[in-house]
């Protein structure tokens, strides 16, 4: 006979109402037209059985899940989608005493589930009570919100006086389990940082990610650095190595006629096209600067200057776009000039106060038409 210090004193069920998954209810058509009758009559007949077999049930509480959300592989879509969960049971029981109880493999038994479906609490003195709150996920703020109405009690206090009494503490319990959850999350996030598959702008507007930030920003801090230096040291190996070779575009023109606007869409129409070929590009926004070293490596620059006024009289933007000779090869021709720029200004005159380079010696400069939003050619 099992010793009585291994029958639990309360426990948990979580199972699906498909009658297959009840061995009372399959092939049973009053089983299973009882499984449709909601959690208090399937919690009621579910404690006659525990009792049938020598149990005294004290308390016990069910619910029917019919609102959660879950993560599956579509065929179709070639993707994750999100669909709804099977409708299930979640139920509470607790028992007079271990005497009164039994060991878990006989308990599943009498509820007519298979073991693995029935599970202890954690330990500690709240263990009983965390399972209670679960029965409305109110600690999880991530999941659907059952009502405490919603909850059936089959024995014991009425689980509406019980969610009154307690709702504030579980409420703050959230923030202990959303610590558990950063804590679990956070490795994965910083190798997928190390891996350049997340940006700070991803996660400062992520608030999964940004949680997990918020707690490890030094550790996420230091890895988003290390992405950054080693992405900027292998971008200026490609370029002695003539991987690829950096184009610049100058757009300029009158006060208010959408420059900046007209830059930012091409850059962003070049990183689509770069994504769309399995490269991953970002932009990089300052004043001046080298596009592979103080950009951290990016591969595209977008900077709004003032360029001097023996080359033009208006203000600009300039573009630096390094592309792969593949990447150039899937591009359109595009219609540009050469700026007019005397001799005497190009020896005077450079993008940047700070650079030594002529604007004429730029790898590829172009003054960039309106009319021609297309893929640059070297």
């Amino acid at each position: 006979m099992a010793k009585q210090e291994n029958n639990p004193t309360s426990i948990g069920l979580t199972q699906y109402l498909d009658p297959s998954y009840w061995t009372w209810a399959a092939g049973d058509p009053t089983g299973a037209a009882l499984l449709q009758q909601g959690a208090g009559a399937i919690l009621t007949y579910v404690v006659q059985r525990l009792e049938a077999i020598g149990c005294e049930v004290i308390e016990a509480y069910g619910i029917v899940h019919d609102k959660d959300e879950r993560e599956v592989w579509s065929d179709t879509e070639k993707a994750l989608v999100v669909e709804p969960k099977p409708d299930h049971l979640h139920a509470v029981i607790k028992f007079a005493s271990r005497a009164k109880s039994a060991p878990l493999d006989r308990l599943a038994f009498g509820i007519g589930v298979e073991p693995q479906y029935v599970e202890k609490p954690g330990r500690g003195r709240y263990a009983f009570d965390n399972m209670l709150s679960y029965l409305t996920h109110v600690k999880y703020a991530d999941k659907h919100q059952y009502a405490p109405s919603e909850v059936a009690t089959v024995r014991g206090p009425d689980y509406l006086g019980i969610d009154a009494q307690r709702r504030e503490t579980w409420l703050k319990g959230r923030a202990h389990v959303k610590k558990k959850v950063v804590a679990e999350n956070f490795e994965d996030m910083r190798e997928r940082v190390l891996q350049g598959e997340i940006t700070r702008d991803q996660i400062m507007l992520t608030d999964e990610l940004f949680d997990i930030y918020s707690r490890h920003q030094r550790e996420i801090d230091d890895a988003l650095s290390a992405y950054g230096q080693r992405r900027a040291y292998r971008a200026a190996a490609k370029l002695r190595a003539g991987e690829f070779s950096t184009h610049v575009v100058f757009v300029h023109g009158d006060a208010g006629i959408g420059k900046t606007r007209f830059a930012t869409d091409f850059t962003s129409e070049a990183i689509n096209a770069a994504n769309a070929h399995g490269e991953r590009w970002q932009v990089y926004r300052a004043a001046t600067g080298n596009p592979s070293m103080t950009g951290a490596g990016r591969k595209c620059c977008c900077s709004t200057i003032c360029a001097p006024r023996r080359w033009t009289r208006t203000t600009g933007c300039c573009c630096s776009i390094r592309t792969t000779p593949r990447l150039r090869r899937l591009g359109t021709r595009t219609r540009a000039r050469w700026p007019r720029v005397s001799s005497s200004s190009r020896r005077r005159s450079s993008l940047s106060s700070s650079s030594t380079t002529p604007v004429r010696r730029a790898t590829w400069t172009r003054r960039w038409t309106s009319s021609s939003a297309a893929w640059p050619r070297s």
